[in-house]
């Protein structure tokens, strides 16, 4: 999950207050977890094997899957803002431009009652 987010940083970017609480809502999420087993499996004592495991879990996780976790998280992100970006194009961009030119027109004929108004 954590790769997930590292990749989502790299291709939309955050402040640093928006990292921190990325961060801390990740970290936050991850001592739930392990509350939760440790409620669910042990009555509710976290144990030293937990701990262990889940540390040989994260080291193991970085040393081998990372970077295969990152490339193919990377790829999907591309794809979604590709999508994104063509849907934005085919469907809300027209609009937007209709709703520009529609508004200009609008305010040509509000200029247009009011020259006319003051005349009278």
């Amino acid at each position: 999950l954590y790769g997930i987010l590292r990749v989502f940083r790299r291709r939309v970017r955050h402040p640093d207050a928006w990292i921190l609480a990325e961060d801390f809502l990740y970290i936050f999420a991850c001592f739930g977890a392990l509350l939760w087993i440790a409620h669910s499996w042990n009555y509710g004592r976290i144990r030293l094997y937990m701990i262990t495991g889940i540390l040989i879990g994260f080291l193991l996780y970085h040393v081998l899957l990372s970077r295969i976790c990152s490339f193919v998280t990377d790829h999907i992100m591309m794809v979604f803002l590709f999508l994104n970006r063509i849907i934005w194009q085919t469907f809300l961009w027209p609009g937007k431009k209709f709703m520009k030119s529609f508004v200009k027109i609008l305010k040509n004929i509000i200029r247009t009652v009011r020259i006319i108004n003051s005349r009278l």
